[in-house]
C-alpha cells in the first residue's frame, strides 16, 4: 500500500481500491463481501500490508474481517484471517483500532459494553476476545450507551462517548 492508494467500504459490496498513480483515481473492487451486509469502517495496518473492517465472514455473520492488501502476494485482495464468533455478542456497529494496529474494540449497539479483540497477527491471542468492558454510567439517567470508541494517538487511552437521555458527554 503506498500514499496513492485509496480504500472505501460500500454497503452490500465490499471494499473498493482507489489507484491514484496515473492521476486520476480508479476505482476496482478489492474485497466482495457477503450480500446484504455492510462494510463497518476500514484500518489499514501497513505494517502487515492488511485492511481490517467489520463485515460479513465467511460465516455470513459479522466478523473482524482482514483483508490482504499487498499486491506483490499471491492472495491480494483476499480474506485472509477473520475472527470467529464475534457475531455472538449481539448486534455490534461502531469500532475502532488501536494505533499500533493490534487492538480492535467493537461497541455493542444499544449498550455500554465494548469487546476488546487481538488483531495482532504475532500474538498467541490473535483473533480472540481478550477483554469485555463495561462502560460506567455518569448520571443517573435511565438511558445511556456508547455510541463511539477512539484511542488515544500513543494507545494508551481508550476514549467512548456515552449517550445520556439525548446528551453526548
Amino acid at each position: 500500500s503506498n500514499s496513492l492508494d485509496e480504500y472505501v467500504g460500500v454497503v452490500d459490496t465490499g471494499v473498493y481500491h482507489g489507484d491514484s498513480r496515473s492521476g486520476t483515481t480508479v476505482w476496482s473492487l478489492l474485497w466482495a463481501s457477503t450480500a446484504g451486509y455492510y462494510v463497518e469502517g476500514i484500518h489499514i495496518d501497513e505494517q502487515h500490508d492488511v485492511l481490517w473492517t467489520l463485515s460479513s465472514g465467511s460465516n455470513s455473520a459479522l466478523e473482524f474481517v482482514c483483508i490482504d492488501i499487498d499486491p506483490s502476494s499471491s492472495t491480494y485482495g483476499q480474506r485472509i484471517a477473520e475472527t470467529s464468533g464475534l457475531y455472538t455478542n449481539g448486534p455490534l456497529q461502531k469500532w475502532t483500532m488501536s494505533p499500533d494496529s493490534k487492538t480492535g474494540v467493537v461497541v455493542k449497539i444499544l449498550s455500554d459494553l465494548l469487546y476488546v479483540y487481538d488483531l495482532d497477527p504475532t500474538s498467541p491471542t490473535f483473533l480472540q476476545n481478550t477483554d469485555v468492558l463495561n462502560v460506567p454510567a455518569h448520571n443517573n439517567s435511565p438511558l445511556h450507551l456508547v455510541t463511539t470508541v477512539l484511542f488515544s494517538p500513543d494507545g494508551s487511552e481508550l476514549f467512548a462517548a456515552v449517550q445520556h437521555a439525548g446528551l453526548e458527554n
